[in-house]
């Protein structure tokens, strides 16, 4: 029968992440999670100890919160995040890394990588841009053929062209 419990010095863990290590198809507006195994100083938590960086090392702007009940820190973008890019999610150990609620700091560095998903396809009648403008009329609801000309040039395998209606046009 043990009546005190000795201090905790036992360091915090990273037990789950959000999206996954190595994940693929990741959701261009999904947020990035942590969760931890026991309770965390949610001051501790901060964007100098949790970051997001793109592929070319950048960081990524974007807020930080800490879920109490669930133990969770979430990682949420300013913006959404590039289509088909690798991002790399970091949550800092050391003297000023994240600490549980009885000041243990996160023994390692936890770090883990996924890769969002691909653009999703262009309409039919919308060009990826270039040198050539086709100009659509939208204004007529008399003719559903306003659009017709870059379904044509998809069509015909033209991939430098652009779409725009008139009323857009100066």
């Amino acid at each position: 029968f043990v009546t005190e419990i000795g201090p905790d010095n036992t360091p915090p863990q990273v037990s789950s992440t959000t999206p996954g290590n190595n994940a693929t198809g990741v959701s261009l507006n999904s947020t990035v999670t942590a969760a931890f195994n026991e309770s965390m100083d949610a001051a501790s938590i901060t964007a100098d100890n949790f970051e997001l960086r793109d592929a070319s090392n950048a960081l990524i702007a974007g807020t930080i919160t800490y879920n109490t009940p669930q133990r969770k820190a979430i990682f949420t973008p300013n913006a959404a995040l590039i289509a088909s890019s690798v991002y790399t999610a970091t949550v800092k150990s050391g003297t000023s890394g994240v600490a549980d609620a009885a000041g243990n700091k996160l023994a390692t560095d936890h770090v883990w990588s996924f890769t969002t998903s691909t653009p999703p396809p262009l309409p039919p009648d919308e060009g990826p841009g270039g040198p050539i403008l086709v100009i659509a009329d939208s204004r007529t609801t008399t003719t559903p053929f306003g659009r017709y000309y870059a379904e044509i040039l998809r069509a015909q395998g033209f991939n430098a062209y652009y779409v725009m209606d008139i009323s857009n046009v100066t």
